[in-house]
C-alpha cells in the first residue's frame, strides 16, 4: 500500500543510482546482504516495516536513525534488485 500510494510522488527524485549512495552490502551469518550505510538496518526490515506506515513520515516515527533519503534509497534498490515472481 505504502509504495502504490506514495510511489508517484517521490518517483521523479530518485535518480538511478541514488540508492548506491545509502546502501552497501554487508557479509553477514547468512550471506550477503543489503543495508544501510552505516546503521545495522537491512532493506529488507525497512521494505517490511514500511507495510505498517502510511507515509514516509511514519517510517522515520519507526525509525529515528533513517533519513528520508535513506528510505527512499531502500526503495530504489528494492526495485531494482529484487525480482518478483508471479
Amino acid at each position: 500500500m505504502f509504495i502504490a500510494l506514495y510511489w508517484p510522488t517521490f518517483a521523479a527524485p530518485i535518480q538511478n543510482s541514488m540508492w548506491q549512495d545509502f546502501i552497501v552490502h554487508k557479509e553477514g551469518l547468512l550471506g550477503e546482504k543489503a543495508v544501510v550505510k552505516d546503521k545495522d538496518i537491512s532493506v529488507d526490515e525497512v521494505l517490511r516495516e514500511m507495510t505498517r506506515c502510511d507515509t514516509i513520515e511514519d517510517m522515520l516515527l519507526l525509525y529515528p536513525k533513517l533519513t528520508k533519503d535513506e528510505v527512499l534509497a531502500c526503495i530504489s534498490y528494492s526495485v531494482r534488485h529484487f525480482t518478483i515472481e508471479p
